[in-house]
C-alpha cells in the first residue's frame, strides 16, 4: 500500500447473486473474492507479502464497511 507496483482489475460478466451473498452481486460479494484469491496466490510470487508490523489506522474506514442485513449482533462485536 505505501509503494504500489501491481494492480489487479476483476471484471465478471453478469455475476449470479448466491444464498452466501445473500442474492447481492455487486462488487464486494463476487469480484473482491476473485481478487483475494489472485493475490493470494500471485503475491508471494512477486513478493508481495502481508507486513504485520505496518502501522495502517483503519479506525476511519469502519464507516465505510457494509454489512448484510441481520449482521448487527455481529458488529456489536467489533472493537
Amino acid at each position: 500500500m505505501d509503494r504500489p507496483r501491481y494492480v489487479v482489475i476483476a471484471m465478471l460478466d453478469s455475476p449470479k447473486g448466491t444464498k452466501e451473498t445473500f442474492g447481492f452481486t455487486s462488487a464486494a460479494w463476487t469480484a473482491a473474492p476473485v481478487v483475494s484469491r489472485v493475490i493470494s496466490r500471485t503475491g508471494p510470487l512477486l513478493g508481495v507479502i502481508p507486513d504485520a508490523n505496518a502501522d495502517i489506522d483503519i479506525t476511519e474506514l469502519r464507516g465505510l464497511l457494509w454489512h448484510a442485513p441481520g449482521d448487527a449482533k455481529k458488529l456489536a462485536n467489533v472493537e
